[in-house]
């Protein structure tokens, strides 16, 4: 059965290790607009503060961008393709707005596409850009989950909450073949691979390829659009360590009303004196019903209540080194995920037969200098993911069918001599998600380049 569900984050710090600095206690919040020449709102111009480049952001839709600073002697600068770069002072006032000059000759510059270069002037198909701290901010395992609702043109379908086959599936401005494969062209850092099985702390850069223009050089494989993802690479500098962890909670919107043993009982009384036929229950039996007078005689039981959780949680942690010197620059990655899904345990067993997955991964870019002119790039990464469910039901179908159609009159999860009851015909749902053992499944994946650039 599909359900919505929403999601808390509880915890969320991260700790810097640097040789740099703290910020200046005193900071500054401005707004404003950036426009061209002719007065026309930009769109997605860089901002960020001179001595600080981390702390940046980019015009929305609007034009108009927002960032805190460190003090009123901060300088802000503006970046944008096609346009001279622009430095200014914040200064006293809180509202900046900002005129950028066209830089006629950066269109004569040339820039990568695909597994060529063009003329900043021809590169006219649409990109979109997604900034990686926005995909950061989600607790879903599969990064397929973060595209919806981000990007102009995606359309992304969640089918399952199971943690291990929840990915989305999802399409660039609809389907373009109703024979052949309609899945997007995903290719990180040149490699074609699964956008689900990457760590979105792994990456730099996201850009999504939408229409023929822009994908034409990947040829059959573009028609349904590209997602280009450039993993984080060494910078020059002193060591720096960022840690992360977050602990997330999902929890069911809607569920199936539960009605108890009287009331459904008292319905099929009803059925059968409309179609002339003796009760189905006797009005004393229906008394004990209602009244709870032996649970295990008369059960009365919520079945959905009993196999499953009332929600279930997530772990993320991560880890980030990077740093370097002129000849050589490293950044490794390394992160680590838990999910519990929401089908419940036996908590007198051994064993653990409720489904829950762990994922394991890493990355690791190394840049080093061989010559003045010559760089040779290693590029390391790979996951491990393990999950453990329920034998022959990983997507719990089943599980919940058998919730679904077991009557809750029908007998207790279990007698109070520690002896399961199972009526003929129907499974004993409990039973059914508890004691039947459990499977693991494994799966990794590692991907290695080696490229020499001069």
């Amino acid at each position: 059965m599909k359900s919505n569900y929403f999601s808390l984050t509880l915890v969320s710090f991260m700790v810097f290790l640097s040789g740099q600095n703290l910020l200046a206690q005193e900071q500054k919040r401005v707004t404003g607009r950036v426009m061209d020449s002719q007065s026309e709102l930009l769109i997605g111009v860089n901002v960020s503060e001179v001595g600080n480049e981390k702390n940046g952001t980019t015009t929305g839709v609007d034009g108009t961008y927002a960032i805190t600073v460190r003090s009123a002697n901060s300088e802000l600068k503006f970046t944008y393709i096609g346009f001279k770069n622009k430095t200014i002072v914040v200064g006293t006032s809180n509202i900046l707005d900002v005129q950028m000059e066209e830089d006629r000759s950066a269109l004569d510059e040339v820039v990568v596409v695909a597994y060529g270069t063009q003329k900043k002037a021809s590169v006219v198909g649409s990109i979109t850009n997604i900034e990686p701290s926005i995909l950061v901010t989600s607790p879903s395992r599969s990064l397929s989950n973060d595209l919806a609702g981000r990007i102009s043109g995606v359309i992304a379908v969640q089918r399952s909450g199971n943690p291990w086959h929840n990915n989305s599936d999802f399409w660039i401005r609809g389907i373009s073949s109703f024979n052949g494969s309609t899945t997007p062209l995903i290719l990180i850092d040149g490699i074609e691979r699964s956008l689900n099985d990457i760590d979105p702390e792994e990456i730099s850069s996201f850009s999504v390829l939408k229409d023929a223009a822009a994908s034409a050089v990947y040829g059959v494989r573009g028609a349904n659009g590209v997602i280009m993802i450039e993993t984080k690479r060494g910078h020059i500098g002193k060591p720096e360590v960022q840690f992360r962890i977050e602990q997330s909670i999902t929890q069911p919107l809607s569920i199936p009303k539960y009605i108890g043993s009287y009331k459904y009982l008292s319905l099929i009384n009803e059925m059968y004196e409309e179609e002339g036929r003796a009760p189905f229950t006797s009005e004393a039996t229906l008394l004990n019903y209602k009244n709870h007078t032996d649970p295990e005689l008369y059960p009365d039981v919520n079945w959905w209540d009993v196999v499953s959780k009332d929600f279930a949680d997530n772990t993320k942690a991560t880890i980030d080194v990077s740093g370097g010197s002129d000849i050589l620059r490293y950044s490794l990655v390394a992160g680590y995920y838990h999910e519990n899904g929401i089908i419940e345990r036996d908590k007198e067993q051994e064993w653990n037969s409720s489904l829950r997955v762990n994922r394991y991964t890493v990355r690791s870019n190394v840049d080093v200098n061989i010559t003045p002119t010559t760089l040779f790039r290693v590029n390391l990464g790979g996951y491990l993911q393990n999950m453990t469910a329920p034998p022959g039901d990983v997507s719990n179908v089943s599980i919940f069918y058998q919730a679904m159609r077991v009557p809750p009159y029908a007998n207790p999860p279990i007698y109070s001599n520690g002896l399961i009851p199972k009526v003929q015909y129907k499974e004993n749902p409990w039973a059914y998600a508890t004691q039947r053992g459990y499977q693991s499944v494994n799966c990794h994946r590692k991907v290695n380049s080696f490229a020499i650039e001069s």
